[in-house]
């Protein structure tokens, strides 16, 4: 998903939301529980859920999905626990 919209953005050379190194921001994972689709996302989303609902639902057709907030994915973190200062 963030791979399309950073690499149409850079060849137009305009702004994006994912700045930087693509590789780090923005952080997160979809994923099926037992009866639905999760986006594991750490608090960077807060502000742009409105249109990350938007770029989920284009991207991969989700019938039907909610963000859970898991503190790995905020930026800095890893998996080892420490979150970089």
């Amino acid at each position: 998903m963030w791979a399309k919209e950073y690499f149409r953005a850079q060849a137009k050379h305009i702004e994006t939301k994912f700045k930087g190194d693509y590789t780090q921001v923005p952080r997160g994972c979809v994923a099926w529980t037992i009866d639905k689709f999760i986006v594991l996302v750490g608090k960077w989303a807060e502000p742009i859920q409105d249109e990350l609902t938007e770029l989920l639902e284009q991207e991969f057709s989700l019938p039907y999905f909610e963000f859970v907030y898991d503190e790995h994915w905020d930026l800095g973190h890893g998996w080892s626990g420490d979150i970089l200062k």
